[in-house]
């Protein structure tokens, strides 16, 4: 193992003998190299926003001029440049790693010969994957390295509103296709999508009180949150909830067309107005509802 000394630091080990490191930034901020998180030892504000920084870079590298736009734009010409020269110095320390912050001209690398894996490039590549194959195996890797939202604990840095935004869609995305509604509602109660999945297994179930309880709860966060109401497919499952029971079992059954010339189910005789009235009678007579049957209003005249 190659070994750098400082003056004043402790001995340091170069990037490319390094251990392998991974870099967890969803659901929180590690750095993990050989095992060992040194997060920890970033004492510094400025080093930890540039290993954040870097870390979501491709490559892990990027123009110095672009890391001081977002890391700080409010610093003049002249003391921007000597903040990111003390963030790399520190971060060094803190890392043990002699090159783990490289500024070579005008591009700055983290950890740049070092085996290095990311929890968000992995969710993006299985995500990826799965999504457009159908794998589910690859879905399902996908969702379990979604640990969070991409650095909660960073919620000022406007620097990374695009990539939160980015991957929570991406993750919702997933939740979506393996039919996850429950977290998807769970992350945001105003997503439509989630309540009507939701709405559509409860009605499989036959739990209408559930259904109804569901479209209420969307209905409400709708109207506190956009000031809409819930769409068509909401609407038309909330009736369908409403409907009267149409079997012994309280499952819903599909209607048929009764008054259909010639019709017949399961080989029965075309069903008149004269029979249907027996039929509602035996019914009631056996404690059943009267309107089990129903009358085509051209048959119930004929005699």
């Amino acid at each position: 193992m190659m070994i750098t000394e400082h003056a004043t630091d402790r001995p340091t080990m170069t990037s490319a003998a390094a251990p392998p490191v991974q870099i967890s930034l969803l659901g929180g901020f590690q750095l993990r190299i050989g095992g060992r998180d040194a997060a920890p030892a970033i004492r510094r504000r400025d080093a930890i926003r540039l290993a954040k920084f870097l870390a979501l870079e491709p490559q892990r590298r990027a123009h110095r001029e672009r890391i001081i736009d977002a890391l700080w734009p409010e610093g003049s010409f002249e003391t921007a440049p000597n903040r990111l020269h003390k963030a790399a110095h520190y971060l060094r320390r803190a890392t043990a790693v002699a090159d783990s912050v490289v500024l070579s001209g005008a591009i700055v690398a983290l950890l740049p010969e070092a085996s290095v894996e990311t929890d968000v490039a992995t969710f993006e590549a299985r995500a990826r994957d799965g999504l457009a194959t159908g794998d589910l195996q690859s879905i399902d890797q996908a969702i379990s390295i979604y640990r969070g939202d991409l650095l909660p604990h960073d919620p000022y840095e406007e620097w990374l509103d695009n990539d939160r935004a980015r991957l929570r869609a991406r993750f919702r995305e997933l939740l979506r296709v393996s039919g996850r509604f429950d977290r998807l509602v769970a992350i945001d109660p105003a997503d439509e999508d989630g309540h009507v999945g939701m709405m559509r297994a409860m009605m499989r179930a036959g739990d209408r009180s559930g259904v109804l309880r569901q479209y209420e709860w969307l209905r409400r966060v709708l109207d506190e949150q956009l000031g809409v109401e819930p769409g068509p497919e909401a609407r038309s499952l909330r009736d369908l909830a409403l409907a009267p029971r149409t079997s012994q079992t309280g499952q819903f059954v599909p209607r048929f067309d009764l008054g259909h010339r010639g019709s017949r189910r399961h080989g029965s005789r075309p069903i008149n107005g004269r029979h249907c009235i027996s039929r509602q009678r035996q019914a009631v007579g056996a404690g059943q509802s009267a309107t089990t049957v129903t009358a085509h209003p051209k048959s119930a005249g004929r005699r």
